[in-house]
């Protein structure tokens, strides 16, 4: 973990802050949640932290950090059960399958050597495309960044190589450490399936204008955020939202640790609500029910726009676009998805 981000990080169970003006700037300011502290004894090297843990003065939690990644998961989440199989949760992203698809999908297009398969997919969209995409939407600007719901990295990199040091967030183990490992080495190896049980090796070789970003990969839950209370300067949240059991609590997040003003805020999802997931009551649109019932298109904007008072500072959506994507199954199955994006500001 780079030593630079102590001075983001809050403990998950004690990050609530407040609203305040800042009278010397005449600027509003996030402020509180409990700093994390790195523990005596901990290995660092170049800048990184390699093993060691983090330390909430508060609350006393601790917080490892393992050859080189932080586990920063709220009390809730260390002490649940595993999930069941087709509920929410990490299980089934911790194979070699999922991890093969979504490498495949985020960065295909440098894929070494180049197979026609992964620069021209037989249909879809080419892999990497939208996370290019999405990445030109926010375009150069300030830092640090957040990448909520990372993956495997490719947005986390492209927001790191316009805009400077940003923090990719996910809860899957497997995904961090495979996108720390990629940036480290400049590229990455795995399996991709073919049929059934049947693999071929994927390698990915990472472009100059990637390969040297000041990015890191922390493993948290993006409905109880790490960091303090207005900590970034700009966040990404693409293909999160509903693949999460409370997404309204993911966006209040987004709110609390973006600074008051001067933000950009980036969102991207299909809106494939699922009970499965979330019961439908939690739903932000795709219901005729409740608060948030209508389409998630029209829903979504009202909220970041403050429809309702969730959030503590309203953002205004200035752009939106729908962006394809594909996912590959094996040679036989792509999933092409379509994700509603808005970029907002406040």
């Amino acid at each position: 973990m780079r030593i630079e981000l102590l001075s983001l990080l809050a403990c998950p169970d004690c990050r609530f802050g407040r609203l305040e003006e800042t009278l010397l700037s005449g600027r509003s300011a996030w402020s509180g949640g409990s700093p994390l502290v790195l523990e005596r004894g901990a290995r660092t090297h170049d800048g990184d932290v390699i093993e060691g843990a983090l330390r909430c003065p508060a609350c006393g939690a601790s917080y490892p950090i393992d050859d080189g990644l932080a586990v920063l998961l709220p009390s809730s989440c260390r002490a649940s059960p595993p999930p069941e199989p087709g509920k929410s949760g990490t299980a089934g992203y911790e194979s070699e399958a999922v991890l093969g698809a979504y490498m495949w999908s985020s960065f295909g297009d440098f894929a070494a050597p180049a197979r026609n398969e992964d620069q021209e997919p037989p249909c879809g969209a080419a892999p990497g495309a939208a996370y290019a995409r999405w990445g030109e939407m926010l375009g150069p600007g300030p830092s640090p960044a957040l990448d909520a719901g990372c993956g495997v990295g490719r947005s986390t990199l492209e927001l790191a190589a316009r805009r400077g040091l940003c923090v990719g967030v996910e809860l899957s183990e497997r995904f961090a450490r495979a996108a720390r490992r990629l940036l480290a080495d400049g590229s990455f190896e795995c399996s991709l399936t073919e049929q059934g049980r049947l693999t071929r090796p994927l390698k990915v070789v990472l472009p100059e204008r990637l390969r040297h970003v000041r990015a890191e990969f922390v493993v948290a839950d993006a409905m109880a955020l790490p960091f303090r209370s207005g900590a970034f300067a700009c966040a990404a949240s693409l293909n999160l939202l509903d693949r999460l059991p409370r997404p309204l609590d993911h966006v209040r997040e987004l709110d609390r640790v973006l600074a008051a003003r001067g933000v950009e805020l980036l969102l991207a999802d299909p809106f494939s609500w699922s009970e499965d997931i979330a019961p439908e009551e939690r739903w932000l649109g795709g219901t005729a029910l409740g608060p948030f019932a209508g389409r998630s298109e029209d829903v979504v904007p009202g909220l970041l726009g403050g429809e309702g008072g969730h959030l503590a500072a309203p953002l205004a959506v200035r752009g939106r676009e729908a962006v394809p994507w594909t996912l590959r199954t094996h040679r036989n199955h792509y999933e092409n998805i379509m994700s509603q994006t808005f970029l907002a500001e406040r």
